[in-house]
């Protein structure tokens, strides 16, 4: 399985629109057998499309698409990565 990390994506300036004050959410595609660290400076994940397994506190939760969960509380970050063939696109913010 291989495993991205991506803290140097999310300053301001790559999370920032130029025109509005909102973050602008990262959207994901991951494939069967990745998986990606999520920090804590996120709070949400949204399933676009495909399946995700979230872990985070000791849990693991399973997302479809248009489902969503709060990842922000998670003391130590979160793993999310693809279940099944499909890939799945998600958005982080």
């Amino acid at each position: 399985m291989s495993s991205i990390d991506i803290p140097v994506l999310l300053n301001d300036f790559g999370r920032r629109s130029f025109v509005e004050s909102e973050p602008v959410p990262l959207r994901i595609v991951l494939v069967q057998g990745e998986a990606l660290s999520v920090p804590r400076t996120l709070s949400t994940v949204r399933v676009l499309s495909g399946k995700a397994w979230i872990s985070m506190n000791g849990r693991d939760v399973l997302l479809s698409a248009g489902e969503q969960s709060d990842v922000g509380r998670s003391r130590n970050g979160s793993v999310i990565s693809a279940v099944g063939s499909q890939a799945l696109l998600f958005q982080l913010c």
